[in-house]
């Protein structure tokens, strides 16, 4: 393939806005020229007329186009070339009569020159010009998608919630959106990415105020294509990435062999400090039951031990309060798994229902309670997102 490249000046006026090439070039069997406007991403406005043997393309802007020497550009096909008077026309003169076969692909406007006998079907694109329109289409798209998400985020209005927990062998992190959400999660070493195609800040305060060994590092970053959560790991960190539904999202981190151990020591402790203050409790009771007179026993306590006890529920400055009134101390542990808050109490001491209020019903739609041997397990289907907290007063 011979190939000769040609500089055209395209004018609006006097100033010349457009600059553009001419590529003619020798193709298997045929003869082709190439009109490439750089500046823009289209074609001005043209008309290409081919009679006796004058191929003439017209513009609706003046050209000025000096030409080389047509017959050594592409001798089997052109003989001469120059420019209309005004400036708004180009004329080849032809060598032997041709059938014209036009094509466009953005600002490229390809002119092929075909033999008389010419068979088959016309001459594509070059494979590389294909891939270009191809790969421009797809980054309209996206440009496209883009535009409509950040459109719906100023409708919608996304939030992400942050929810950071400690668990014995793991760390938990839960990103909770208030609308559906499309997330992405990688890694790269030591560097953990999480996208969410909202363009929306993701407030961090909640991980960053209590990093834990395992994440050295966190930052936001937000764009026209979403939000990203950038995590700086400690080497051979293996996160795990779910989520259960559209809006929640977790992310899961293995503590190391030595946390998980003291994690495990001091759980021991406390259970073994709890026994003896349950141990001390109980030689308390004795000896309170022993000084007690005959008579006096149903004034000693109201709440006869082994039976059901029943949830209090009351609001205190905006804050919902759930009190079990155990008759002994009870370990317990609370957690939060998508809008259902679940609570888990190491006693076989049945738990009733509490008595519907207007407290509850401003948190909860649901309440209910499941017994399994020596565990009474309770589950609060949440109505709106809200933090939960657990603490001992007493023996509640």
């Amino acid at each position: 393939m011979v190939a000769v490249l040609l500089w055209l000046v395209l004018a609006t006026g006097v100033v010349a806005d457009d600059r553009a090439q001419l590529q003619a070039t020798k193709e298997a069997g045929f003869g082709r020229l190439v009109l490439e406007f750089s500046d823009r991403l289209d074609l001005p406005k043209y008309k290409i007329v081919y009679d006796n043997n004058v191929l003439a393309v017209t513009f609706d802007e003046a050209v000025r186009l000096p030409l080389a020497d047509m017959a050594t550009t592409l001798p089997d096909y052109l003989t001469v070339g120059r420019v209309d008077p005004d400036g708004k026309g180009v004329r080849f003169g032809l060598r032997r009569p041709v059938t014209i076969h036009s094509m466009e692909a953005g600002e490229k406007l390809f002119i092929d020159l075909l033999p008389a006998g010419w068979q088959g079907l016309p001459p594509s694109m070059p494979p590389r010009v294909i891939a270009e329109l191809a790969q421009r289409a797809k980054d309209a798209e996206i440009l496209a998608e883009q535009r409509r998400k950040a459109e719906e985020a100023r409708s919608l209005n996304p939030r992400a919630t942050l929810h950071v927990g400690r668990n014995p062998t793991f760390y938990r992190v839960e990103f909770d959106w208030s609308t559906d959400t499309k997330a992405e999660f990688k890694q790269d070493g030591t560097t953990a990415t999480i996208n969410f195609d909202w363009p929306v800040a993701v407030d961090l305060y909640a991980l960053k105020a209590d990093l834990p060994s395992e994440i050295q590092g966190a930052a936001n970053s937000v764009g026209v294509a979403g939000s990203s959560v950038i995590l700086t790991l400690m080497a051979g960190v293996t996160p795990r990435f779910y989520s259960p539904d559209a809006k929640h999202f977790t992310l899961d981190i293995d503590l190391t062999s030595a946390e998980v151990d003291q994690n495990r020591t001091t759980a021991e402790a406390a259970a073994k400090a709890a026994e003896e203050l349950a141990a001390q409790e109980a030689a308390k009771q004795a000896a309170s039951s022993s000084s007690i007179e005959p008579g006096q026993e149903a004034m000693a306590s109201d709440h006869t031990p082994g039976t059901a006890i029943t949830p209090k529920i009351e609001e205190v400055s905006g804050t919902v309060r759930v009190d079990f009134p155990f008759e002994r101390d009870t370990a317990a542990a609370v957690f939060r798994r998508g809008n259902a808050l679940w609570m888990l109490f190491d006693t076989p001491t049945l738990i009733n229902q509490p008595e519907q209020s207007e407290a509850l019903s401003s948190i909860a739609s649901a309440f209910t309670v499941t017994g399994a041997g020596e565990t009474q397990v309770v589950r609060v289907d949440l109505s709106t997102p809200k933090l939960a907290t657990l603490a001992s007063e007493g023996r509640s």
